[in-house]
């Protein structure tokens, strides 16, 4: 016996095989018009959007600090006759009580010979007495005088040498030559001096000696 397929069987049939054919390569939807057309979509794929770099911050500048220029120092003036920058140092200076020195007065315009006098407070032990020396601007020793104590007779100490019965006056002509105008020396009394040859117990004292 044979089955017979009419016209709507096989049309049934065909329209199964389109819409599996259909259903396998996209998408079956309805005509927007209601018509009930089938239309056939492929999907788009959906592109990622790449994001944008933001180009690179460059580093902020350091602003180095400005060095002021050192300022150009004044020359030195030449110092006068009377400055007391002859004498420059004095490591062991003798204090009032223990030796004093009246004559030449600091910053004085002397004649040579220069005429010193003083008194110590203890220069009468063992007639030790004084040493003299006259330096130059340059710190040259030009003269370097032993000078002995003299005797008290009357004669009273100046105000603030403690007196004893070993204070003594003493009075020194020191001499100067071959200057030619007012030169400054620095006069040092003192009483001795160290290894090195250092005055000890000194008075210092700024002159001028004239020709």
């Amino acid at each position: 016996m044979r089955f017979r397929v009419g016209r709507s069987g096989m049309a049934v049939a065909l329209l199964i095989l389109l819409a599996v054919v259909f259903a396998a390569c996209g998408q079956i939807r309805g005509d927007d018009d209601g018509t009930g057309g089938v239309v056939i979509g492929v999907r788009t794929p959906i592109s990622t959007p790449v994001p944008t770099l933001a180009p690179p911050t460059a580093a902020p500048t350091l602003a180095l600090p400005t060095v002021a220029p050192t300022p150009a120092l004044a020359p030195l003036e030449s110092p006068e006759a009377t400055s007391t920058v002859i004498c420059t140092f004095n490591d062991f200076r003798a204090p009032p009580e223990l030796l004093q020195v009246l004559e030449p007065q600091p910053e004085a315009e002397v004649s040579a010979p220069l005429l010193v006098r003083g008194w110590g407070s203890n220069i009468g032990i063992d007639e030790k007495g004084v040493a003299v020396g006259l330096v130059t601007a340059d710190g040259t020793l030009v003269t370097v005088l032993e000078v002995p104590p003299l005797d008290r007779e009357e004669m009273e100490p100046p105000e603030g040498l403690d007196d004893t019965e070993f204070s003594r006056p003493f009075v020194a002509e020191v001499p100067v030559e071959g200057l030619s105008e007012p030169t400054s020396f620095c006069l040092w009394v003192y009483l001795d001096t160290t290894e090195d040859g250092l005055p000890v117990d000194a008075v210092q004292m700024p002159v001028v000696v004239v020709p």
